[in-house]
């Protein structure tokens, strides 16, 4: 079952149920994420 907010916010809840059975990131996402919070601190 899809997370509450998933639910919310879809348009097509009035249709069919959406089912969340996994994620497709890479290996490398964590340390893209990290990046962007260095770089986020280090510009503001």
């Amino acid at each position: 079952m899809a997370a509450p907010i998933i639910r919310a916010l879809s348009i097509t809840r009035g249709i069919h149920e959406i089912r969340v059975v996994g994620t497709a990131l890479g290996d490398d996402s964590g340390a893209v994420g990290a990046a962007c919070l260095v770089l986020d601190q280090t510009a503001s």
